[in-house]
Protein backbone atom coordinates (compact mmCIF):
# COMPACT_ATOMS: atom_id res chain seq x y z
CA UNK A 1 0.00 0.00 0.00
CA UNK A 2 1.19 3.12 -1.07
CA UNK A 3 1.81 6.04 1.73
CA UNK A 4 -0.34 8.90 1.24
CA UNK A 5 1.21 12.64 2.81
CA UNK A 6 -0.71 14.49 0.91
CA UNK A 7 -4.18 13.74 1.43
CA UNK A 8 -6.06 16.33 4.19
CA UNK A 9 -5.65 14.42 7.64
CA UNK A 10 -9.73 14.07 7.80
CA UNK A 11 -10.06 12.54 4.33
CA UNK A 12 -7.15 10.02 5.07
CA UNK A 13 -8.49 8.56 8.49
CA UNK A 14 -11.85 8.36 7.25
CA UNK A 15 -10.32 6.23 4.48
CA UNK A 16 -8.60 4.23 7.00
CA UNK A 17 -11.62 3.77 9.09
CA UNK A 18 -13.47 1.92 5.98
CA UNK A 19 -10.89 -0.20 6.09
CA UNK A 20 -12.49 -2.00 8.85
CA UNK A 21 -15.49 -3.74 8.34
CA UNK A 22 -17.91 -3.07 11.13
CA UNK A 23 -18.48 -6.22 13.88
CA UNK A 24 -15.79 -7.99 12.45
CA UNK A 25 -13.32 -9.46 15.01
CA UNK A 26 -10.04 -8.50 13.88
CA UNK A 27 -6.83 -10.90 14.49
CA UNK A 28 -3.41 -9.89 15.75
CA UNK A 29 -4.31 -6.79 18.02
CA UNK A 30 -2.61 -5.89 20.77
CA UNK A 31 -4.00 -4.26 23.95
CA UNK A 32 -2.43 -1.35 25.06
CA UNK A 33 -4.38 1.53 28.08
CA UNK A 34 -5.40 4.66 26.28
CA UNK A 35 -6.39 7.44 28.54
CA UNK A 36 -9.97 7.40 29.70
CA UNK A 37 -10.54 11.27 28.52
CA UNK A 38 -9.87 9.67 25.01
CA UNK A 39 -11.53 6.03 25.41
CA UNK A 40 -14.63 8.60 26.54
CA UNK A 41 -14.01 11.26 23.56
CA UNK A 42 -14.02 8.65 20.99
CA UNK A 43 -17.18 6.14 22.76
CA UNK A 44 -19.45 9.21 22.46
CA UNK A 45 -18.65 9.30 18.16
CA UNK A 46 -20.62 7.24 16.01
CA UNK A 47 -18.22 7.56 12.98
CA UNK A 48 -20.29 4.79 10.82
CA UNK A 49 -21.18 2.78 13.62
CA UNK A 50 -17.20 1.89 14.03
CA UNK A 51 -15.79 0.64 17.49
CA UNK A 52 -13.49 2.73 19.62
CA UNK A 53 -10.85 0.02 18.47
CA UNK A 54 -11.07 0.79 14.80
CA UNK A 55 -11.23 4.40 15.63
CA UNK A 56 -8.31 4.12 17.50
CA UNK A 57 -6.41 2.21 14.80
CA UNK A 58 -7.68 4.52 12.03
CA UNK A 59 -6.01 7.35 13.88
CA UNK A 60 -2.81 6.14 14.72
CA UNK A 61 -2.64 4.57 10.95
CA UNK A 62 -3.28 8.36 10.01
CA UNK A 63 -0.79 9.43 11.99
CA UNK A 64 2.18 7.27 11.15
CA UNK A 65 1.11 7.71 7.57
CA UNK A 66 1.40 11.56 7.73
CA UNK A 67 4.39 12.07 10.04
CA UNK A 68 6.51 8.35 8.46
CA UNK A 69 9.33 10.47 7.44
CA UNK A 70 9.85 12.19 11.09
CA UNK A 71 9.06 8.71 12.63
CA UNK A 72 11.51 7.01 10.31
CA UNK A 73 14.30 8.71 12.39
CA UNK A 74 13.66 7.20 15.39
CA UNK A 75 13.11 3.46 14.28
CA UNK A 76 15.11 1.10 15.75
CA UNK A 77 13.08 -2.05 14.22
CA UNK A 78 12.65 -2.79 10.70
CA UNK A 79 9.43 -4.05 10.71
CA UNK A 80 6.87 -1.32 11.00
CA UNK A 81 4.62 0.90 9.12
CA UNK A 82 7.29 3.02 7.64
Amino acid sequence: KEIQTEIEPWKLFLQNLESYDYLVRKAGRKGYWIDDDIAETLKSCDIDHKSVADILNAIVRTFIEQNAEHLREYIKRRNSLI
